[in-house]
């Protein structure tokens, strides 16, 4: 019979060949020949059967399933942003974020200081809200939360740099303490910047005020200048070089960081709801990875369909006289009905043949 489509796509029949040879059922051993001009028009038709089907089921799954990146981002959002923990399903992911910020807070700025107090008292008038558990399902209170938080944290990471006394010393501690400041907010920019809403505006500008180089708007651009002024002092040159290395490695991270195209508000509400929950959880687990599948079977489908096509108009280009003469050789021929193992495909390998033994020798 027809070789099916996953045969082609497995490479089980590599390439499109310009005949097939097929033994066809009956007393006499006989078999049937397909140009591959014949054989053309119903494999692309199964191809686009087979894809419309993985198709549908993938938007299927996609309606019902947040997106698997805005998921992770939104779950793992501790561990990546302030090397904290990651959320626990069916707990308040409002207490969970305001916990995380709060502790990366006092862990870069210090237990004792002021700004840090006041997270730790009094979230309330932090944010502007009194329910911890609801404001990250609110973009105007999610918004307000983020410019806050912002505010206070840069306010405090610049009061050093503001006195007549501000050494290499100091600067050397405080390019630890900018530079985790700059991957949080990216990270915040990453996990929260709907794109669909104010907030991709808000947590860019916020963003821009901790890694900007002008040292009038971004908070890496004061420290930078304060850096070189110390030049001069017996530390300065080394604290520029530690500058330069942190530097270097956030710009290779954040080129690798910038918020998905799935970001937006729907995809964020449906990755909330379903984290409420533990069992939906659970069940994610399994369901994204059916997911995954008919992603990368879906892209090898049609990887494989726009081969066929080409080959197919390679095939009419060349005319009808070339295909009858081809026909006539392979009917002029004799052949073998043969057993062949399958070695699967491996990686970067196609699937191989061991020949078997021959059966039967027919036209």
């Amino acid at each position: 019979s027809m070789p099916s489509t996953t045969a082609f796509v497995m490479g089980y029949v590599q390439g499109f060949p310009k005949a097939l040879v097929i033994p066809k059922q009956g007393a006499q051993p006989v078999s049937e020949i397909m140009m591959n001009v014949e054989y053309f028009a119903s494999l692309g038709g199964s191809f686009q059967s087979e894809i419309a089907k993985y198709d549908a089921e993938m938007k299927r799954l996609s309606a019902t399933l947040p997106n698997p990146q805005v998921y992770d981002n939104l779950r793992m959002f501790g561990r990546n942003a302030a090397k904290s923990t990651d959320y626990s399903a069916g707990s308040s992911y409002g207490e969970y974020l305001f916990g995380v910020t709060t502790q990366f807070a006092q862990q870069t700025l210090g237990w004792d200081d002021p700004t840090t107090k006041a997270f730790h008292e009094r979230p309330d008038k932090l944010i502007g809200l009194i329910d911890l558990k609801s404001f990250h399902a609110n973009q105007q209170a999610l918004g307000q939360f983020w410019r806050t938080v912002a505010t206070k944290l840069k306010e405090e990471a610049e009061r050093p740099m503001n006195g007549f006394r501000y050494n290499a010393e100091r600067a050397s501690h405080d390019v630890e303490v900018v530079f985790r400041l700059v991957n949080f907010f990216m990270h915040v920019e990453r996990t929260f910047g709907m794109k669909d809403t104010n907030l991709a505006v808000q947590l860019q500008q916020i963003r821009d005020s901790f890694d900007s180089r002008e040292p009038d708007k971004g908070l890496l651009g004061k420290l930078h200048k304060e850096i070189i002024r110390m030049g001069e002092q017996p530390k300065g040159k080394e604290v520029g070089q530690k500058f330069t290395k942190f530097n270097k490695a956030y710009l290779e991270l954040a080129s690798q960081s910038t918020p998905s195209d799935k970001l937006v508000w729907q995809e964020y509400s449906k990755a909330l709801k379903l984290m409420s929950d533990a069992a939906s959880v659970a069940r994610f687990g399994e369901e994204r990875a059916k997911l995954s599948q008919y992603d990368q079977w879906l892209k090898r489908m049609n990887a494989k369909f726009i081969e066929l096509k080409a080959a197919r108009d390679a095939a009419f280009r060349a005319g009808g006289s070339e295909i009858q003469q081809a026909r006539e050789r392979l009917v002029a021929e004799k052949w073998a009905l043969a057993l062949f193992k399958i070695n699967p495909p491996a990686a970067r390998r196609p699937a191989t043949w061991d020949r078997v033994s021959d059966l039967v020798t027919f036209r």
